[in-house]
């Protein structure tokens, strides 16, 4: 079963409702999300620049499941 067959089934069934607040909030979620990764983003150049070791976790999604995690031990500066 697909997501957007979950997400049919969920509507069928009532579990998803629309509420006036919604496209509001939907705006806003997004708007902290893009400010989180920015912060991410300038975060990971601090760490990148200043030579000290840290770890790198990425992880690759298709639309129903996580495919795989990759871990990068990265113990020196690298140019940016």
């Amino acid at each position: 079963m697909n997501n957007n067959t979950k997400f049919e089934d969920c509507k069928k069934k009532g579990k998803i409702k629309r509420f006036s607040r919604g496209k509001a909030l939907s705006s806003k979620e997004l708007n902290l999300a893009l400010s989180d990764y920015n912060t991410a983003k300038g975060s990971f150049k601090e760490k990148i620049i200043s030579g000290l070791p840290f770890k790198l976790t990425i992880q690759c999604f298709t639309q129903q499941e996580l495919c795989f995690t990759v871990t990068i031990c990265v113990k020196g500066a690298i140019s940016v």
